[in-house]
């Protein structure tokens, strides 16, 4: 060790000590709002109703009740964001604007002289906080006891305690209004409340809303705060108004799963006490079946793992610290049981096709070729997907067309006459190709006709989604995929 003349002493500098103190224990996350996949939900759902683009805008969401400092206006812009991705259906047109009484007058056109088609107001217009205030203290005196606890081997002479619940209301009005008339559209608001349950024993806070006009709850077994009410709110009235005005069954989208509390604090629990070993594995194999990782199950954290739960945490609008938790575990176990029939293998071979990888070898920038082979007839269509991205045909490539094959038709996948290449971009990321064999039936046609242009992204999610939709557009004979990644 070097030291410098005229100190009194020396210090050593502990390298890992500093990784520590630049991130701390308590890690940023991002306010857990159960409207996420929602949100996602329906921009396929007006993907697929074609809807035309109209531009939307905002006066802005006040807080009447002068209780929350929150962002509404961003919240709101964020919810009308996320449902536009692949929809392109509504468009925020962000101008400034002069309110008098609610009206809104523009200010600053674009060059274009756009002006909006529709526009939000609204506001925050109840926030009641401990309606509801519980409170029970109870206090243990061990002093006097024959056989006295210990705790790290002090004895533990008193034990005070308390339980404290309290609740609280938070209500949000929306409408939607056409512009420039400046009328409120039939059926064009929401008043939506939302209860929240603090308590000093258990996960902290919950909530519950109840859509009365369907007659069902939503519940939520983790509300961070007041500011995540208010967000949930804006995110279920912005679903509810765009959904109405786009005629679009948006009540699909709210199947949002029932929790109870008392079942999920066991949950919790349980993954708290279940060896890291055995909860990184069950992890790894979910990350494989969602197509995260294509790695083995080992039981240990290394770089994959962590790049994995990074990609799926940022796909999902988590922040993407790669770390795993309760809530990032029971994320996953969501999204299987969304997907109950998702698995990723890394060879497919059913009755009617089949797939086999070749052996390109699985390098950087390596070639992605896979063999395929029919044991029936049928219309052939194939499809790639490169790790959490975009679902694209590959197979056949012109929009609106089919590729009717024979028994024992087999080819590569692609080959030097399709023209385009598929590579494995980078190491640890997921390539893969799914192929469906359809029913030789009249009117059987692809459940995609007409919504895209060669190479262009299809509205659906995963690969995992395209077979069902193949049920109801003629009849699906047989289905295979396969999965690589460069190592």
């Amino acid at each position: 060790m070097l030291c410098l003349l005229g100190m009194t002493a020396c210090a050593s500098f502990n390298a890992p000590m500093a990784k520590n103190i630049a991130q701390p224990n308590n890690r940023p996350v991002r306010n857990l709002t159960s409207f996420s996949a929602s949100l996602r939900c329906m921009d396929n759902l007006l993907a697929n109703a074609k809807r035309p683009r109209i531009l939307i805008s905002s006066t802005g969401i006040n807080d009447r009740s002068k209780r929350t400092f929150v962002g509404a206006d961003e919240m709101l812009l964020n919810a009308i964001n996320h449902m536009n991705i692949k929809s392109r259906a509504y468009v925020f047109l962000d101008q400034s604007f002069s309110k008098d009484f609610g009206q809104l007058v523009l200010l600053s056109p674009t060059e274009e002289q756009q002006k909006p088609g529709l526009y939000f107001r609204g506001s925050i217009t109840q926030v009641d906080t401990n309606t509801v205030n519980d409170h029970a203290n109870l206090d243990l005196d061990f002093t006097s006891a024959p056989h006295p606890l210990t705790i790290n081997g002090g004895a533990l002479e008193k034990a005070p305690s308390s339980f404290s619940k309290g609740v609280s209301i938070v209500s949000v009005d929306l409408h939607l209004v056409s512009y420039p008339d400046k009328t409120v559209l039939p059926g064009g608001s929401v008043a939506n409340s939302m209860v929240v349950t603090n308590k000093a024993f258990g996960t902290g806070a919950s909530g519950l809303i109840k859509l009365t006009g369907y007659d069902i709850s939503l519940s939520f077994n983790r509300v961070e705060s007041i500011g995540q009410a208010v967000r949930n709110l804006i995110e279920l009235g912005t679903i509810e108004l765009l959904g109405q005005h786009a005629k679009v069954p948006y009540w699909q989208c709210l199947n949002i799963e029932q929790t109870n509390e008392r079942l999920e604090n066991k949950k919790r629990m349980g993954f708290t006490v279940t060896p890291n070993s055995i909860s990184i594995s069950e992890t790894q194999k979910m990350l494989f079946r969602l197509g995260y990782f294509s790695g083995q199950a080992t039981g240990r954290m290394n770089l994959e793992t962590h790049k994995a739960l990074a990609k799926f945490q940022a796909d999902k609008d988590l922040i993407a610290t790669g770390d795993l938790n309760y809530d990032v575990y029971s994320r996953l176990v969501q999204e299987l049981n969304r997907h109950p029939d998702s698995r990723v293998i890394k060879k497919s071979a059913g009755r009617h096709l089949m797939l086999a990888s070749t052996k390109n070898g699985n390098r950087v920038n390596g070639k992605f070729v896979v063999k395929l082979k029919t044991n029936s007839s049928g219309y052939l269509y194939c499809f790639h997907q490169s790790g959490g991205g975009d679902v694209v045909q590959i197979l056949p490539q012109k929009p609106n067309t089919k590729l009717q094959v024979a028994q024992g038709y087999s080819r590569s996948l692609p080959d030097r006459n399709d023209g385009f290449m598929l590579k494995f971009e980078r190491e640890n990321k997921a390539e893969r190709i799914m192929c469906v064999l359809q029913n030789l039936t009249a009117g059987a046609v692809s459940p995609f006709a007409g919504q895209f242009e060669t190479f262009a992204a299809l509205p659906v999610d995963r690969l995992e989604d395209i077979p069902q939709k193949f049920v109801k557009f003629g009849g699906l004979k047989d289905q295979a995929m396969i999965t690589r990644a460069a190592h």
